[in-house]
């Protein structure tokens, strides 16, 4: 038998689930993107040439009724701009095991590529912190596997 107890206890803490807004966005690049451009660093001349990765971008443009705009980019210096908000992700064949896993939130893999002979998953880095906006990258990947 429910006692009292445990029943204000189930209550209490489904109100206190209901309040929650996870995941968060500190930065707000959902908010930002949404009915907007989704500026993508790239490192190649063009957009990105995985049709997984083109895939999965243009899928969330779509989800975020944003247009998609590319920059062109050494790594390093996309990584400093994804940091200061003047880009919203970074494609094109980033290995999981990339060094900037520290400074970046990384994707589920996206793709692979070879790399010294092996091959390896590819995923999309954002700004650290962007959890939500994240999981919205992560649901538009699910729709092109």
């Amino acid at each position: 038998m429910i006692t009292k107890t445990k029943l204000l206890a189930a209550l209490l803490l489904g109100m206190a689930l209901a309040g929650c807004d996870l995941p968060r966005d500190p930065e707000a690049t959902t908010d930002h993107v949404r009915g907007k451009t989704l500026i993508v660093g790239i490192t190649t001349d063009d957009e990105p040439s995985d049709p997984k990765e083109r895939a999965a971008i243009e899928q969330l443009a779509e989800r975020l009724d944003a247009q998609v705009e590319y920059r062109r980019g050494e790594l390093h210096q996309l990584v400093r701009t994804l940091e200061d908000g003047g880009i919203h992700l970074i494609a094109g064949h980033i290995p999981e095991t990339t060094p900037f896993a520290t400074e970046t939130g990384l994707s589920a893999p996206v793709s692979s590529v070879v790399v010294d002979g092996e091959r390896v998953k590819t995923v999309f880095a954002v700004r650290k912190g962007e959890n939500g906006f994240l999981t919205e990258m992560e649901t538009a990947m699910g729709g092109t596997r």
